[in-house]
């Protein structure tokens, strides 16, 4: 096994547990006799041998340890005083050893739980864990104590993810979440003069708050349409309203709910962006008469 783990003294006992060695030697320092070290498997080959300290090891003998598989309790074999005779088994736990880190993971607008968040719980830039929220939004992860600082990454797909920060010392710790929903950057569309087809550039952007939508089934959406200055009030008035029922009839048609669009409404030349009005029209080029030909969008929940 090497120098790192054999001595010139008695190493014996040995026990894996996935990537962890575990035996007892009088050759590593510890307390006397033989007592029980742990070993990982750190680059393919095992670590440094650190001893388990009191109350697993004594001035005796300490051997033959086991662990269960939540790594929460086990066995070893003993001559330590106080047993029944020469070599005796004991029996342990660790959780005195452990410290718990729990919490609840919110809606930070509803205060509602959210249940089965996808948690990451790193140190050192290494992911350590992954565990999920249970049905009512909380966790709970044990720790060694002392075992310094680490983050806990909370996420789900339609929020965006929250970070805390902990350091694990002797006490537990209570570390809660509130995701806040994803902000979406929905773009203005716009349309050639006096038309209301969808263009290839505006189809993009509609394709785009489809995905979203059908991501993110809680957002509703409005749409507001609009045209440039040129022509009478009366006819622009029916050219955004056009605009406004093909952008609304794309939507349906690429499967999002009518009722998830709470408003569809048309403002023909009444909300201009610039000062492109009546009055300043033939001063206007067609830039900027292009940025009032429009459909906008507004993101309800």
């Amino acid at each position: 096994m090497g120098g790192d783990v054999n001595t010139e003294g008695t190493e014996m006992f040995p026990n894996i547990k996935g990537t962890k060695l575990y035996f007892s030697s009088n050759g590593h320092i510890g307390l006397g006799g033989l007592d029980i070290f742990e070993s990982d498997i750190v680059d393919n080959k095992y670590s440094k041998p650190e001893n388990l300290k009191k109350p697993i090891n004594s001035t005796k003998d300490d051997f033959c340890f086991s662990i269960n598989k939540q790594n929460t309790a086990g066995y070893f074999s003993s001559n330590r005083e106080g047993g029944k005779g020469d070599d005796d088994i004991y029996s342990f736990d660790i959780y005195d050893y452990r410290v718990f880190v729990d919490g609840i993971v919110y809606d930070l607008k509803t205060n509602k739980t959210l249940a089965n968040t996808d948690m990451v719980l790193m140190q050192n830039d290494s992911i350590v864990n992954s565990f999920r929220t249970d049905n009512v939004g909380m966790y709970k992860i044990e720790l060694k104590k002392g075992s310094g600082l680490y983050s806990i990454v909370a996420f789900q797909k339609t929020y965006d993810l929250a970070e805390n920060s902990i350091v694990v010392e002797e006490k537990n710790i209570n570390s809660n979440f509130y995701l806040g929903k994803k902000q979406y950057d929905l773009k203005p569309i716009y349309f050639d003069f006096d038309k209301h087809n969808i263009r290839p550039d505006a189809q993009k952007e509609l394709d785009y708050i489809v995905s979203i939508m059908k991501n993110d089934t809680d957002i509703k959406i409005e749409i507001e349409s609009h045209t440039d200055s040129r022509g009478s009030s009366a006819y622009n008035d029916i050219l955004s309203e056009k605009r406004a029922n093909s952008v609304f009839a794309n939507l349906v048609n690429k499967g999002i709910s009518k009722d998830r669009i709470t408003s569809n409404t048309s403002y023909g030349e009444s909300r201009l962006t610039n000062q492109c009005d009546d009055d300043s029209s033939d001063n206007c080029n067609k830039n900027q008469h292009q940025i009032n030909r429009r459909s906008t969008f507004k993101i309800v929940r």
